[in-house]
């Protein structure tokens, strides 16, 4: 009774997917500004 349903699960899931997007994209462009590279950034770092 107390389970979070499906839903709940996949929203939950796509707003932690969007920050992490989010993240990467910025420390993308903060590597990309200071000219170092940013191949170790990966969303699957997430799970």
């Amino acid at each position: 009774m107390q389970r979070p349903t499906m839903d709940q699960i996949v929203k939950e899931l796509e707003e932690v997917l969007e920050l992490q997007w989010k993240h990467s994209n910025l420390e993308h462009s903060k590597a990309a500004d200071e000219g170092t590279s940013s191949h170790n950034l990966r969303v699957s770092n997430f799970f």
